[in-house]
Order: structure tokens, then sequence, then C-alpha cells
């Protein structure tokens, strides 16, 4: 990938390091995004090189030279190794493809790392490189930011021990991917409980209308219309942006119209169809 960057003059070779001659992507008509030197919230006049040989401080490595101690590879341009960057691109490219219809990561690697991938993708394989980027936020716990230094540094091994991993999933779904969420142990016994009470609600759906005597719905009809409102409230918050907070909410909608409105009496169409829902 990196000959190829060089051939079609996106890059260019010094003493042994290659640099992606990062302005020559503005040529690119295909190129949606145009890297962090136009999107991203950087004052490139603040960025400085510290590398005399760059032809612009914006340019980034592609292929580094040999260090004593480093792992390296033989290239056209001697021992070395691929800089951070163009390992990503190389590998999508060669699982995945030249297009990926998502591309996900923490929303520190935007800049540079991801706006670098689609420099370098687009700029070799001349195609767009994601149709969708889903960066999701930090994971604090009682509200600090997660670290081993502060020492409180948790595994979803060590998470599993004391909780089930099921509710782990229900409270990451609890906010928006893109929002910070704090973890802590009271927030977890939250999820538990609020886990208990769809898996219970859709429980006790379950049992009576199997022996329900009352087959057909009556007055009942009103009340199922509810929970189609519940059930486009679900799909409307999923459709935006995988919004699982508010599709969450509507699910718990759903869950307080079954123990509200469902007893004895209840028909068994109109149990089997709140059933069908949860």
């Amino acid at each position: 990938m990196i000959e190829t960057l060089i051939e079609k003059g996106y890059a260019y070779e010094k003493n042994g390091t290659v640099y992606y001659r990062t302005r020559k992507l503005k040529d690119m008509a295909s190129c949606p995004i145009k890297i962090w030197m136009i999107c991203s919230p950087v004052d490139v006049h603040l960025l400085v090189s510290g590398e005399d040989e760059k032809e612009d401080p914006l340019d980034f490595v592609l292929w580094k030279p040999k260090k004593e101690g480093e792992p390296a590879w033989e290239s056209p341009w001697g021992e070395g190794r691929p800089g951070w960057h163009i390992e990503c691109s190389v590998m999508s490219k060669k699982y995945l493809g030249e297009q990926i219809d998502i591309h996900a990561g923490g929303e520190d690697l935007i800049f540079p790392h991801h706006e670098n991938e689609i420099a370098q993708s687009e700029a070799a394989n001349g195609k767009e490189f994601a149709k969708y980027w889903m960066h999701n936020g930090f994971l604090n716990i009682d509200n600090h930011k997660m670290s081993k230094s502060l020492g409180n540094f948790f595994t979803v091994r060590e998470i599993s021990e004391k909780y089930d991993l099921q509710v782990l999933r229900f409270f990451m779904l609890s906010a928006h991917y893109r929002s910070p969420l704090n973890f802590s142990a009271e927030l977890m016994e939250a999820a538990k409980n609020g886990l208990e009470r769809i898996i219970n609600s859709s429980r006790e759906s379950e049992i009576p209308h199997a022996k329900c005597e009352n087959g057909d719905m009556t007055d009942e009809r009103e009340k199922l219309a509810g929970s189609t409102v519940y059930v486009e409230n679900f799909e409307k918050a999923m459709d935006d942006d995988f919004n699982t907070a508010d599709a969450i909410s509507a699910v718990f909608e759903l869950v307080k119209l079954c123990n509200t409105t469902t007893d004895g009496a209840s028909s068994k169409e109109y149990l089997q169809n709140l059933f069908d829902c949860l």
C-alpha cells in the first residue's frame, strides 16, 4: 500500500522514512471528510513538525527506519516497521476489502488515527473507505476516567465474577454509545433490577395465555393499540443513530402496559399479542 501511495504521489521517502503527503488529499474529489486539517478542531498552525526532513508539518509517517531493539522487516526503503495508521488500513483491506460499511472505535481515535486511515485508504484504493463512522464515549468508574494508574481498572472477566454479562450488556445500552458512561455498583444493581423487570414481564405474559379460556379480544383492542406505539418508538429510537437509551425507555413503557392491563380475565389473544411484542 505504501508503494502504491508513492506511485500516486501521495507519499515520499526521506532517509528511509516514508511520509504521507497530507495536503494532496484535497485533490481527491471522492474524499467526503478531507481528514483532520479540514474537519477536526485542530489549528494546523500550532502543529510543529520536529522533523526537518518533512515537506510539511502535517505529513505523517507511513514507514519508520529500524531502531536498535525494535522489531523490523525488509522493505524497499531499508529495514524498518510500518506506522500505526497504515497497519490498520492494510489489515482492513486484506480481511474486509477496499470499502467497509461501518468503522467503529473510541472517540479519542478520531484525530489523528481514523482520519489518517481515511487519507491512506482512499488515496490508495480510489474509493470511499467507510460508509459510517461510530465513535463511542469513554467508560468512567465512579465518575473518574478508568485507568490502571488510578487503580480503578476492571476487565470484563472480573465484572463477570459478580454480575451476569447480560446485565453488563443491558447497563451499557442504558446510554447512547457516543455518550460517556459511568460504571458503579449502584448503577449495575439498577441495570440488574431493570433487566429482571423485563424478563419477568415477558414470562408472566407467556404463562397465563397458555391456559387462558377467553380466546378473543373484546374491549382490549384499544389497549393493544397502545403497545404498537411503544414498538414504533423503539424502532424509531434504534433508527436514530442506535439510540438505545430511548429504545429501552420504550421497552419499559411496554412492560408497564403489560403489568397494568393484564389479569386473570385477559383474553388469550391479547396476552399473546403482548407477549409477541416483548
